[in-house]
Parts: C-alpha cells; structure tokens; sequence
C-alpha cells in the first residue's frame, strides 16, 4: 500500500515553497516604471511574496520576464509563486523555462521535482531530483526529496540509501532522520526506527509528529 497518509505530515515539511497562500488585502502596488530592471521587479515580487500577496508577487516577476525574457531565475521564482498557489501545472511550465534556459540551474530542477511529486507525478520527480543531485551531489535536501518519491512508490530500501547519503552530508538535519525512521518503520525495523526518531527529535523534529508518523506505518505495513 502506498503510503500516502504517512507522509504527509513529511511532505509539509520537506517540500518547500508550497504552504502559504494569498491574503485579501495587499499593499498598493508601485507605479508602473519602464526604467525598472528585472531585479527591481524580483525584489518587488519578493516584498509581496513574503508577506502572503502571492497573486501581487506574479505580477511583479511577469514585469521582470517582460525586461529580461532570457532570465532562467525569473521563471524559476514564478514558478515558485504558482506551486505557493497549488498551481503545480503553472509551475512546472516555468521550471521546464528556467533550465531550459540555463541547464545548470540546480534549483529549478529541485523545484520541479518538487511540484512532480506534489502531483503524483513520483517519476518524474525523480528525474528531476537526479538532475539536481548531479549538479550538487553535496544537497542534502535533494537526497531527502528523492528518497520520499521513492518512499511513496514503496521502494522502501531504495528510499533508505538517499536517507543514508543525506544522514552523512548533514548529521545534524532532523528531517533526514526523521524521514529514515519512517522507512525502517515500514521495512518494521521497528529498533532502528525508534532511533532515528530520537535523533530526530533531538535535533529539532515533533516527537508528537514522529510517535503520529509511526503509528500510521505499523497500520499500513
């Protein structure tokens, strides 16, 4: 059984960038300026994009893709914009933009493969993972996103070497331990898993959301 209902507590918390949607009432925009650069218009987008007026932010990242269409980063921002929205579809559209534009943008493949997985597009999110791990082998985070794809398809063992790899390139990330135990708890290495959980919590991770996280493995195992 794929364990979507186990990980979702995970998923909140690993996949970036998706959480936060639009307020109702947004600051009054800046006057239109055809001096602006593109990085005005990001740092405008970013202003409104951290305070919740996501819908005012893509407003201000499109002014940046009009003055710079070559711009790999513009896209990639919107693209995170949209998956703040739920607009996964949107968001992919503008990553495939961004490396496209600049084949060695780590982040936008990141990106992609996060908005893959968002969609249960769990191969593809892989790809994109493997991209990213290929461009930075040292990202951590990148091993632990991948490892949830595999999680989710139940290669469970598969999903544990990530988890190991992101273990030793960062001993201190709670996330990685966290996400190991649930794999040790649906391969019911149930003493291993309390561990990782341990570690987890140590550093930083809900011991409610991890004791919730087991309980639900040993349902479905």
């Amino acid at each position: 059984m794929r364990p979507s209902a186990v990980l979702l507590a995970l998923a909140l918390s690993a996949l970036v960038g998706f959480a936060c949607g639009t307020s109702n009432e947004a600051p009054d925009a800046a006057p239109a300026e055809t001096s602006l650069s593109a990085r005005d218009y990001i740092l405008a987008g970013d202003e409104f994009n951290d305070g919740g007026y996501v819908d005012d932010a893509i407003l201000e990242y499109n002014g940046a893709i009009r003055v710079a269409p070559e711009m790999a980063e513009a896209y990639n921002i919107r693209g995170q914009a949209y998956g703040r929205l739920g607009e996964f579809e949107r968001a992919i559209q503008d990553y495939d933009e961004a490396v496209r534009l600049d084949p060695t943008l780590a982040l936008a493949y990141h990106n992609r493969g996060l908005a893959h997985h968002r969609l249960d597009q769990y191969d593809l999110a892989i790809e994109s993972f493997d991209t990213t791990i290929g461009l930075e082998p040292g990202n951590s985070h990148a091993y632990i996103d991948r490892g949830l794809g595999y999680l989710e398809m139940g290669r469970y063992e598969r999903a544990l070497e990530d988890y190991d790899e992101a273990v030793r390139l960062q001993p201190q990330l709670a996330m990685a331990y966290a996400s190991r135990a649930v794999a040790y708890a649906f391969l019911g290495m149930d003493e291993r898993a309390l561990e990782d959980g341990d570690r987890a919590a140590g550093f930083g991770f809900s011991r409610f959301l991890m004791d919730l996280l087991f309980a639900r493995a040993r349902e479905l195992r």
